[in-house]
């Protein structure tokens, strides 16, 4: 099983994400934060397989999240899910060590395939 954190601060957004998950086979929804401090919390605590994460978020931004996450596991797999990217997003995202990007207009079987790439294989 794939075990999946989902990080967004709109809750319709975060809901869609998780029944997206949770009905793709061999993955499940471990934790869910809206907020950046709870995002890190979440991560400490669950320690998932993939954490999909917005960058627009309350209290901490998203790309501090990253960093934090990325200090927590050197190998922690994280992808970047927002509303808007440019080569310079694009290019940040990888520098700060996610393992890819997406933005939100894409289907939902790209999202489900994204996540299933990055995760390791056990």
């Amino acid at each position: 099983m794939i075990r999946v954190l989902v990080v967004d601060d709109h809750p319709g957004v975060r809901r869609g994400y998780v029944l997206l998950f949770e009905h793709a086979p061999n993955m499940v929804v471990v934790g869910e934060a809206a907020d950046g401090e709870s995002a890190i919390d979440a991560f400490a605590r669950l320690r998932p397989d993939v954490t999909v994460l917005d960058l627009s978020l309350p209290t901490i931004s998203g790309w501090e999240v990253l960093s934090r996450i990325r200090e927590m596991a050197a190998d922690a797999r994280v992808l970047i899910v927002s509303v808007c990217g440019d080569d310079r997003d694009f290019q940040r995202a990888r520098d700060a060590g996610a393992c890819g990007y997406l933005l939100k207009e894409c289907p939902a079987d790209e999202v489900v395939a994204a996540v299933r790439s990055m995760a390791p294989t056990r």
